[in-house]
């Protein structure tokens, strides 16, 4: 847990700033799913900014009941995010963010459909990751640009913005992707 240091670790701060940047008002109307949630970082993060409809999406039982106890999530969902239809109806939530779940053997590529089907038209799905991991995981290294490319090409989200941001991880650089559902 000492990763996961606010000083060592960025990604919930990056993840909700960018979040916040997309909603700069209403925010405690914006229905969230925190994907790959984990202990609930990010939702403590987005609380803290004025968000108060978050939803965590995890696939450990043990790591939500820890996010729970943030008191920050309305309900969770303990499912893995892959090309498996989520637990979730078409267009429900406003916003999907995911930061630190995009790691070696984590969420594959074929993921990104979900997270998409379940936000709204005009709503933000917002990852963050660590940069290194497009070139050094083979999933990402393979599979990212394609879906991203074929998801734009069948009008299901645009990129809005693809951001370097330095620190993410003590002195590594993250990636933050903002696509906007079509």
């Amino acid at each position: 847990m000492k990763d996961l240091n606010p000083e060592r670790y960025r990604g919930p701060v990056i993840a909700a700033e960018s979040v916040a940047a997309f909603y700069p008002t209403h925010r405690d109307k914006v229905l969230i799913l925190d994907v790959a949630c984990g202990t609930g970082f990010v939702g403590q993060e987005l609380w803290k900014r004025g968000f108060r409809q978050i939803d965590g999406l995890d696939p450990c039982s043990s790591m939500l009941e820890r996010a729970r106890a943030k008191k920050v999530y309305r309900k969770e969902f303990c499912c893995y995010l892959n090309e498996k239809p989520l637990p979730i109806a078409d267009n429900a939530y406003d916003c999907a963010v995911m930061a630190g779940g995009m790691i070696e053997g984590h969420v594959p590529c074929s993921g990104l459909y979900q997270l998409a089907r379940v936000v709204k038209p005009g709503g933000l799905v917002c990852l963050v990751m660590r940069e290194e991991f497009l070139g050094h995981v083979e999933e990402y290294r393979a599979n990212l640009d394609t879906v991203i490319t074929d998801m734009e090409s069948r009008a299901i989200w645009r990129l809005a913005s693809r951001t370097v941001v330095p620190n993410y991880f003590i002195d590594k650089n993250g990636v933050v992707f903002n696509f906007v559902k079509c």
